[in-house]
């Protein structure tokens, strides 16, 4: 009987320390994450930035990435130069963004440089008239005709862009992020920090077009947008026909096109009523009035 009691003593023993040793090893793991995901947004924002903001934390739990990576919206300043766009989301540092020589045209011999290299293809617009609804993309045949006007009621608006690096990082494919189930990702897709992708930058928002919730609400501050369609520099980094490289303290100048269609001509946008946004990854952004005449 002694003897039985001794081997249900040591089994309660053994299981005690399995036990033990299973909580120590699953608080461990978890602890390694935690610091892990902590380290990686303190590294996303810097030592200025709010890790702990709720309302961003929400938005990116939407697209999968709660813990990995908090959106850092954009600062817009007001110089006696004109408006600067300060675009923080990124690694580090900061790209400084200005924006000039706002305007229409409807013949592609009016681009500051001419080829169908320069424009993405998929920004498709639509135009209904007399019950018949036409779609025009950079891609169709009658995009434009042979003399390079554009189809009727189609314009392209183009914007000239300089952006001087404050010191700007992107994160690269080797760094990795942590998502909240623990996963490693790669942080970037690219292997040179000082690529950038203009598309995330700035788009195009009509504001006589609010967007609409699931519930048929209007959505405050949040409009139809546009990305855009023709790039001066298009495909001159290899990596990504969209991207443009500059290193700190230097600075790159381009033209940014977008394709709209004039709704006095059967097309879907007010051409006075364009913006241009930092829009960005589903969050409402600030707006620079480009304070334009419709043609």
């Amino acid at each position: 009987m002694l003897m039985l009691l001794r081997i249900y003593l040591l089994l309660l023993l053994c299981v005690s320390l399995i036990m033990t040793g299973c909580t120590r090893v699953g608080t461990q793991e978890l602890a390694e994450i935690s610091e892990a995901t902590n380290h990686s947004q303190q590294e996303s924002h810097g030592e200025n930035a709010d890790v702990s903001s709720s309302s961003n934390e929400e938005n990116w739990k939407l697209y999968g990435l709660a813990n990995s990576h908090t959106y850092i919206p954009s600062v817009i300043h007001t110089t006696d130069d004109g408006i600067i766009l300060e675009y923080r989301n990124i690694k580090s540092g900061s790209l400084y963004c200005s924006f000039s020589n706002a305007r229409f045209i409807d013949n592609l011999d009016n681009l500051p440089v001419s080829g169908n290299q320069y424009f993405r293809g998929g920004q498709s617009l639509y135009f209904i008239n007399d019950g018949k609804t036409t779609k025009v993309d950079v891609d169709d045949s009658y995009f434009s005709n042979q003399d390079g006007m554009l189809y009727d009621g189609c314009y392209l608006l183009l914007v000239d862009v300089t952006i001087t690096s404050n010191n700007a990082t992107e994160w690269i494919s080797s760094e990795m992020h942590t998502h909240s189930d623990g996963a490693k990702v790669p942080a970037g897709d690219y292997t040179d920090p000082y690529l950038f992708r203009i598309d995330a930058i700035v788009s195009l928002s009509d504001t006589s077009i609010p967007t609409i919730n699931n519930d048929g609400a209007v959505k405050p501050d949040s409009y139809y947008t546009r990305s855009i369609s023709y790039f001066s520099i298009m495909g001159k980094e290899e990596e990504n026909p969209i991207l443009f490289r500059v290193e700190p303290g230097d600075e790159i100048s381009f033209t940014i096109g977008f394709l709209v269609g004039d709704n006095r001509r059967g097309g879907q946008n007010d051409l006075s009523s364009l913006v241009l946004s930092d829009y960005d990854g589903g969050f409402e952004g600030d707006f620079i009035d480009l304070n334009l005449e419709a043609p």
